[in-house]
C-alpha cells in the first residue's frame, strides 16, 4: 500500500471517530432537552389535576403512573436510539469503504482525497471544540432569564422570592 493510500485510510478513520463524537454529543443534548420537556409536562399535568379538585393523594398516584409511562417510553426510545446508532455506524462504515483505495487510482488522486477528508475532519473537530469552549467560558449562554435573575440575586447575597 502506498503512503498516499495510508494517509487516506488514516484520515478516514479520524473522520469516522469525529463523526461518532458529534453523534454522541447531539444525542446527549437531545436527551437533556427531552428530560426538561417531560418535567414540564408532568408539572403542567399536576397543576391541571389540582385545579380539578382532586386530592393530593390521587394527584400523586396519577403523576407516579404517568412517570412510569414516561420511563417505559424512554426505555423504548433508548432501544430505537440503539438501532439508529447502529444504522449511523453502518453509514459511517460505508463512508470509510468509499475511501478504500482502488488499484488503478493514481497517487495524485489519492493525495487529493486524503486532503479533502483531512479538511472535513479538521472542520468538524474545530466546530466541536469551539462549542465546548463557548459553553465553558460563557456559562450564562444556555440559561433561561429566570435562572439568570436567581444567580444574579445570589451573587449579591439575596434570594429571589418563591412567587417571583
Amino acid at each position: 500500500m502506498s503512503s498516499a493510500a495510508q494517509v487516506l485510510k488514516s484520515n478516514y478513520k479520524k473522520l469516522y471517530r469525529e463523526l461518532l463524537a458529534q453523534n454522541k454529543r447531539i444525542y446527549e443534548l437531545h436527551n437533556k432537552d427531552q428530560v426538561k420537556k417531560q418535567d414540564a409536562m408532568l408539572a403542567y399535568h399536576k397543576m391541571n389535576l389540582l385545579k380539578s379538585n382532586k386530592t393530593k393523594e390521587e394527584v400523586e398516584q396519577i403523576i407516579q403512573e404517568r412517570k412510569q409511562q414516561l420511563q417505559q417510553q424512554q426505555a423504548a426510545s433508548q432501544e430505537a436510539k440503539y438501532t439508529n446508532s447502529l444504522q449511523l455506524s453502518e453509514n459511517y462504515r460505508a463512508l470509510v469503504e468509499i475511501g478504500q483505495v482502488q488499484p488503478e487510482e493514481k497517487e495524485a488522486n489519492l493525495l487529493h482525497k486524503a486532503s479533502v477528508v483531512y479538511v472535513v475532519e479538521n472542520f468538524l473537530r474545530s466546530q466541536r471544540q469551539y462549542q465546548e469552549l463557548l459553553e465553558r467560558y460563557n456559562p450564562g449562554m444556555g440559561m433561561t432569564q429566570e435562572e439568570k435573575v436567581k444567580k444574579t440575586a445570589r451573587r449579591v447575597g439575596l434570594d429571589v422570592p418563591e412567587n417571583f
